[in-house]
């Protein structure tokens, strides 16, 4: 894997960064290594500039609690400038959670959709949507992933 494309997915543990879906707020903050910009009762927002990126490259990161104090949402834009770094990333991340959930399928909006089993051991699904987006003269990857439980 790409250095670049390490720094923003993480170690290879968890959903993200080495984060898991269900974890607090605290374990969050002891997980995550950009610099926090923002916090309140139910989100985190950080920005990061990983190393081997240009200067002008950041990741603005989000993660989002739900009311039982669990994280259950993250999103994630990379702004970077070189196209092809950014379908490296793209390779890269899909690659990633193909390895760890199986094979994805794809929503009726495109997104890929992977199955997986909650810390505790309930069934839901992780959905992530990877796109080029420019953005107020920006130009990176997104990433959204989305954890809930499914209905049986």
């Amino acid at each position: 894997m790409d250095p670049v494309s390490q720094a923003f997915i993480g170690d290879r543990s968890g959903v993200f960064r080495g984060i898991e879906f269900d974890v607090s707020i605290e374990e969050v903050k002891e997980a995550e290594y950009g610099e926090l910009l923002d916090e309140d009762n139910d989100f985190l927002h950080y920005i990061d500039r990983p190393e081997g990126a240009s200067t002008n490259d950041f990741l603005d990161i989000q993660y989002f609690f739900n009311g039982a104090g669990e994280l259950d949402m993250i999103t994630a834009f990379y702004s970077l400038n070189n196209l092809e770094m950014i379908q490296t990333i793209e390779k890269d991340v899909y690659e990633y959670f193909t390895r760890k959930y199986g094979r994805s399928q794809s929503d009726e909006i495109g997104w890929h959709v992977w199955e997986y089993n909650t810390r505790r051991g309930q069934a839901g699904v992780v959905e992530l949507s990877m796109k080029v987006n420019v953005e107020d003269g920006f130009r990176g990857i997104e990433l959204e992933a989305v954890k809930y439980i499914k209905l049986q």
